[in-house]
Protein backbone atom coordinates (compact mmCIF):
# COMPACT_ATOMS: atom_id res chain seq x y z
CA UNK A 1 0.00 0.00 0.00
CA UNK A 2 1.74 3.38 -1.11
CA UNK A 3 2.18 5.98 1.58
CA UNK A 4 0.91 9.18 -0.84
CA UNK A 5 -2.26 6.64 -1.39
CA UNK A 6 -2.71 7.82 2.65
CA UNK A 7 -1.91 11.35 1.78
CA UNK A 8 -4.57 11.32 -0.56
CA UNK A 9 -7.00 9.56 1.19
CA UNK A 10 -6.42 11.80 4.18
CA UNK A 11 -6.90 15.11 2.01
CA UNK A 12 -10.25 13.69 0.87
CA UNK A 13 -11.44 13.30 4.32
CA UNK A 14 -10.38 17.11 5.06
CA UNK A 15 -12.06 18.35 2.33
CA UNK A 16 -15.02 16.25 2.62
CA UNK A 17 -14.75 15.79 -1.50
CA UNK A 18 -12.63 13.98 -4.33
CA UNK A 19 -12.63 17.22 -6.39
CA UNK A 20 -11.43 19.76 -3.50
CA UNK A 21 -8.73 17.09 -2.42
CA UNK A 22 -7.68 17.26 -6.52
CA UNK A 23 -6.92 20.98 -6.12
CA UNK A 24 -5.05 20.75 -2.98
CA UNK A 25 -3.24 18.68 -4.26
CA UNK A 26 -2.50 19.31 -7.51
CA UNK A 27 -3.95 16.09 -9.07
CA UNK A 28 -6.64 15.73 -11.56
CA UNK A 29 -9.90 14.56 -9.71
CA UNK A 30 -9.98 11.12 -12.03
CA UNK A 31 -6.61 10.72 -10.47
CA UNK A 32 -7.62 11.00 -6.90
CA UNK A 33 -10.21 8.55 -7.81
CA UNK A 34 -7.96 5.87 -9.10
CA UNK A 35 -5.98 6.22 -5.91
CA UNK A 36 -8.83 5.57 -3.83
CA UNK A 37 -9.91 2.44 -5.41
CA UNK A 38 -6.48 1.52 -5.42
CA UNK A 39 -6.44 1.74 -1.78
CA UNK A 40 -9.78 0.33 -1.18
CA UNK A 41 -8.92 -2.95 -3.81
CA UNK A 42 -5.44 -3.19 -0.90
CA UNK A 43 -7.53 -2.51 2.05
CA UNK A 44 -10.87 -5.05 1.15
CA UNK A 45 -13.43 -2.52 2.05
CA UNK A 46 -14.97 0.55 0.82
CA UNK A 47 -13.55 3.85 2.36
CA UNK A 48 -16.14 6.12 1.75
CA UNK A 49 -20.02 6.51 0.99
CA UNK A 50 -20.86 8.91 -1.71
CA UNK A 51 -23.16 11.22 -2.12
CA UNK A 52 -23.92 15.02 -3.83
CA UNK A 53 -22.63 16.76 -0.43
CA UNK A 54 -19.51 15.02 -1.03
CA UNK A 55 -18.40 11.98 0.89
CA UNK A 56 -18.67 10.77 4.40
CA UNK A 57 -16.65 8.00 6.00
CA UNK A 58 -17.94 4.26 6.10
CA UNK A 59 -18.10 2.65 9.61
CA UNK A 60 -15.28 0.53 9.02
CA UNK A 61 -13.32 3.41 7.89
CA UNK A 62 -13.88 5.08 10.96
CA UNK A 63 -12.29 2.92 13.01
CA UNK A 64 -8.76 2.37 10.99
CA UNK A 65 -8.59 6.45 10.15
CA UNK A 66 -6.59 7.21 13.44
CA UNK A 67 -4.18 4.43 12.46
CA UNK A 68 -4.20 5.74 9.00
CA UNK A 69 -3.54 8.96 10.32
CA UNK A 70 -0.59 7.55 13.12
CA UNK A 71 1.19 6.26 10.12
CA UNK A 72 1.03 9.76 8.27
CA UNK A 73 2.47 11.45 11.51
CA UNK A 74 5.35 9.20 11.72
CA UNK A 75 6.12 8.98 7.76
CA UNK A 76 5.93 13.01 8.63
CA UNK A 77 8.50 12.60 11.28
CA UNK A 78 10.61 10.41 9.45
CA UNK A 79 10.52 12.90 6.61
CA UNK A 80 11.66 15.69 9.17
CA UNK A 81 14.54 13.29 11.12
CA UNK A 82 16.25 12.90 7.76
CA UNK A 83 15.86 17.13 6.80
CA UNK A 84 17.22 17.70 10.11
CA UNK A 85 20.14 15.17 9.31
CA UNK A 86 20.63 16.75 6.13
CA UNK A 87 20.63 20.43 7.51
CA UNK A 88 17.01 21.36 6.24
CA UNK A 89 13.98 22.63 7.55
CA UNK A 90 10.56 20.83 6.87
CA UNK A 91 7.38 19.66 8.12
CA UNK A 92 3.61 20.22 8.46
CA UNK A 93 1.83 21.37 11.96
CA UNK A 94 -2.12 20.97 11.95
CA UNK A 95 -3.14 23.08 15.20
CA UNK A 96 -7.04 23.07 16.43
CA UNK A 97 -8.47 26.24 17.42
CA UNK A 98 -11.57 28.14 18.34
CA UNK A 99 -12.67 31.59 17.53
CA UNK A 100 -11.25 34.00 20.00
CA UNK A 101 -8.33 31.79 20.27
CA UNK A 102 -7.94 32.19 16.23
CA UNK A 103 -7.89 35.79 16.42
CA UNK A 104 -6.37 36.68 19.89
CA UNK A 105 -3.31 34.53 19.91
CA UNK A 106 -2.73 32.52 16.41
CA UNK A 107 -1.98 35.93 14.22
CA UNK A 108 1.17 36.15 16.62
CA UNK A 109 2.12 32.86 17.19
CA UNK A 110 2.26 32.09 13.58
CA UNK A 111 3.85 35.06 12.28
CA UNK A 112 6.37 35.16 15.09
CA UNK A 113 6.93 30.80 14.24
CA UNK A 114 7.90 31.27 10.19
CA UNK A 115 10.20 34.03 11.61
CA UNK A 116 12.11 31.45 12.57
CA UNK A 117 10.99 28.31 10.47
CA UNK A 118 9.63 29.26 7.23
CA UNK A 119 9.56 26.33 5.41
CA UNK A 120 7.51 24.48 8.01
CA UNK A 121 3.56 24.68 6.67
CA UNK A 122 1.45 25.33 9.33
CA UNK A 123 -2.56 24.41 9.01
CA UNK A 124 -5.34 25.84 11.04
CA UNK A 125 -8.34 23.85 11.72
CA UNK A 126 -11.05 26.28 13.54
CA UNK A 127 -14.32 24.64 15.22
CA UNK A 128 -16.34 24.13 17.69
CA UNK A 129 -15.64 22.59 21.01
CA UNK A 130 -16.97 19.83 20.02
CA UNK A 131 -14.97 19.56 16.83
CA UNK A 132 -11.96 20.02 18.00
CA UNK A 133 -12.27 17.25 20.57
CA UNK A 134 -12.77 15.21 17.85
CA UNK A 135 -10.28 16.00 15.67
CA UNK A 136 -7.73 15.37 18.63
CA UNK A 137 -9.16 11.92 19.28
CA UNK A 138 -8.74 10.96 15.76
CA UNK A 139 -5.02 12.89 15.26
CA UNK A 140 -6.39 14.82 12.79
CA UNK A 141 -4.40 17.67 14.42
CA UNK A 142 -1.37 17.16 16.07
CA UNK A 143 -1.97 20.33 18.57
CA UNK A 144 -5.22 21.91 19.91
CA UNK A 145 -6.72 24.72 22.14
CA UNK A 146 -9.46 23.58 24.16
CA UNK A 147 -11.14 24.55 27.24
CA UNK A 148 -10.05 22.08 30.02
CA UNK A 149 -14.34 22.02 30.83
CA UNK A 150 -14.22 19.87 27.52
CA UNK A 151 -10.82 17.77 27.76
CA UNK A 152 -10.79 14.05 28.67
CA UNK A 153 -9.01 13.14 31.68
CA UNK A 154 -6.38 11.03 29.76
CA UNK A 155 -5.76 13.49 27.27
CA UNK A 156 -2.04 15.27 27.57
CA UNK A 157 -2.38 19.03 27.79
CA UNK A 158 -0.48 21.77 28.82
CA UNK A 159 -2.51 24.77 30.96
CA UNK A 160 -1.95 28.37 29.10
CA UNK A 161 -4.27 30.51 30.46
CA UNK A 162 -7.15 31.25 33.41
CA UNK A 163 -9.38 32.93 30.99
CA UNK A 164 -11.67 35.02 33.48
CA UNK A 165 -15.45 35.00 32.64
CA UNK A 166 -17.21 38.39 32.52
CA UNK A 167 -21.17 39.05 31.69
CA UNK A 168 -22.31 41.18 28.69
CA UNK A 169 -25.01 43.50 28.61
CA UNK A 170 -26.44 46.35 26.87
CA UNK A 171 -25.75 50.18 27.72
CA UNK A 172 -27.28 51.47 30.75
CA UNK A 173 -27.78 48.02 32.49
CA UNK A 174 -27.97 48.91 36.17
CA UNK A 175 -25.79 46.75 38.34
CA UNK A 176 -26.16 47.07 42.31
CA UNK A 177 -22.46 47.23 42.98
CA UNK A 178 -20.03 49.94 40.79
CA UNK A 179 -17.86 47.35 38.67
CA UNK A 180 -18.62 44.24 38.65
CA UNK A 181 -22.04 42.08 38.87
CA UNK A 182 -23.49 39.40 40.97
CA UNK A 183 -25.41 36.13 40.64
CA UNK A 184 -28.64 38.54 42.21
CA UNK A 185 -27.71 41.01 39.09
CA UNK A 186 -28.61 38.44 36.79
CA UNK A 187 -31.16 36.64 38.71
CA UNK A 188 -33.96 37.13 35.91
CA UNK A 189 -32.10 38.16 33.10
CA UNK A 190 -32.94 37.02 30.12
CA UNK A 191 -30.04 35.47 28.17
CA UNK A 192 -28.18 35.11 24.38
CA UNK A 193 -26.26 31.73 25.15
CA UNK A 194 -24.29 30.30 22.87
CA UNK A 195 -24.83 27.44 20.68
CA UNK A 196 -24.87 23.78 22.26
CA UNK A 197 -21.24 23.03 20.53
CA UNK A 198 -19.91 26.06 21.48
CA UNK A 199 -18.60 27.35 24.30
CA UNK A 200 -20.01 25.85 27.50
CA UNK A 201 -18.80 28.01 30.39
CA UNK A 202 -22.20 30.22 29.86
CA UNK A 203 -24.00 26.69 31.20
CA UNK A 204 -21.89 25.70 33.86
CA UNK A 205 -21.92 29.34 35.64
CA UNK A 206 -25.84 29.38 35.02
CA UNK A 207 -25.52 25.35 36.65
CA UNK A 208 -23.73 25.85 39.16
CA UNK A 209 -25.88 29.09 40.35
CA UNK A 210 -29.30 27.44 39.75
CA UNK A 211 -30.12 30.25 37.40
CA UNK A 212 -33.38 30.01 35.26
CA UNK A 213 -32.40 30.29 32.10
CA UNK A 214 -34.78 32.94 29.71
CA UNK A 215 -33.26 32.30 26.36
CA UNK A 216 -34.91 33.13 23.17
CA UNK A 217 -31.71 33.06 21.29
CA UNK A 218 -28.95 29.97 20.33
CA UNK A 219 -26.10 31.82 18.72
CA UNK A 220 -23.09 30.26 16.84
CA UNK A 221 -20.42 32.84 16.70
CA UNK A 222 -19.15 35.46 19.39
CA UNK A 223 -19.37 38.86 17.14
CA UNK A 224 -22.96 37.61 16.61
CA UNK A 225 -23.83 36.83 20.48
CA UNK A 226 -23.01 40.28 20.95
CA UNK A 227 -24.76 41.92 18.41
CA UNK A 228 -28.04 40.41 20.04
CA UNK A 229 -26.74 41.59 23.52
CA UNK A 230 -26.79 45.21 22.19
CA UNK A 231 -29.85 45.17 20.08
CA UNK A 232 -31.31 44.31 23.43
CA UNK A 233 -32.10 41.23 23.59
CA UNK A 234 -30.57 40.30 26.73
CA UNK A 235 -27.34 39.62 28.53
CA UNK A 236 -24.57 37.21 27.84
CA UNK A 237 -22.03 34.98 29.69
CA UNK A 238 -18.91 36.09 27.71
CA UNK A 239 -15.05 35.12 28.59
CA UNK A 240 -12.56 38.45 28.39
CA UNK A 241 -10.87 36.70 25.15
CA UNK A 242 -13.81 36.45 23.62
CA UNK A 243 -14.78 40.23 24.20
CA UNK A 244 -11.23 41.07 22.79
CA UNK A 245 -11.88 39.10 19.65
CA UNK A 246 -15.05 41.26 19.05
CA UNK A 247 -16.45 44.81 18.79
CA UNK A 248 -17.74 45.57 22.39
CA UNK A 249 -17.88 49.38 21.73
CA UNK A 250 -21.81 49.08 22.05
CA UNK A 251 -22.16 47.22 25.08
CA UNK A 252 -20.94 47.34 28.85
CA UNK A 253 -18.63 44.40 30.55
CA UNK A 254 -19.11 43.21 33.98
CA UNK A 255 -17.15 40.62 35.65
CA UNK A 256 -18.11 38.26 37.56
CA UNK A 257 -18.07 38.11 42.04
CA UNK A 258 -17.25 35.50 42.66
CA UNK A 259 -14.67 35.06 39.95
CA UNK A 260 -15.39 32.12 37.11
CA UNK A 261 -12.44 30.97 34.79
CA UNK A 262 -11.91 28.88 31.84
CA UNK A 263 -8.69 27.27 31.71
CA UNK A 264 -6.81 27.11 28.03
CA UNK A 265 -4.68 24.23 27.67
CA UNK A 266 -2.50 23.25 24.89
CA UNK A 267 -4.06 18.94 24.30
CA UNK A 268 -2.13 16.81 21.66
CA UNK A 269 -2.33 13.33 20.82
CA UNK A 270 -0.01 10.66 20.14
CA UNK A 271 3.25 12.55 21.89
CA UNK A 272 5.02 9.81 20.95
CA UNK A 273 4.89 10.63 17.26
CA UNK A 274 5.96 13.87 17.98
CA UNK A 275 7.58 15.36 14.74
CA UNK A 276 10.40 17.98 15.58
CA UNK A 277 8.44 20.67 13.80
CA UNK A 278 5.56 20.02 16.30
CA UNK A 279 7.95 20.45 19.05
CA UNK A 280 8.92 23.20 17.77
CA UNK A 281 5.42 24.67 17.74
CA UNK A 282 4.84 23.22 20.76
CA UNK A 283 7.57 25.02 22.51
CA UNK A 284 7.48 28.16 20.66
CA UNK A 285 3.59 28.04 21.97
CA UNK A 286 3.96 28.03 25.54
CA UNK A 287 7.39 31.01 25.21
CA UNK A 288 4.60 33.28 23.50
CA UNK A 289 2.13 32.68 26.31
CA UNK A 290 5.21 33.18 28.89
CA UNK A 291 6.29 36.21 27.23
CA UNK A 292 3.15 38.16 26.47
CA UNK A 293 2.06 37.59 29.82
CA UNK A 294 -1.26 36.35 28.89
CA UNK A 295 0.47 32.86 31.33
CA UNK A 296 -1.64 33.83 34.33
CA UNK A 297 -2.04 30.01 36.55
Amino acid sequence: MSLYGYEIFETVVEQNSFVKAAHVLNLTPSAVSHAIAKLESDIGFPLFIRNRNGVRLTGETEKILPYIRALQRSNETLKQEISQILCTESGIIRIGSFNSITITWLPEIIKTFREKHPNIEIRILQGTYTNILDWLQTSAVDLAFISDAMMPMRMKSIPLHKDRITCVVPKGFQTKNAGYVTIEDIQDMTFVMPGADYDQEARKILQRYRLSVHSQFHIDTDSAIVAMVEAGFGGSILTKLICQSCCVDNVDIYPFVPENYRVISLAYPNAQYHSPAVQKMKEHIVNYIKSSGQFNL
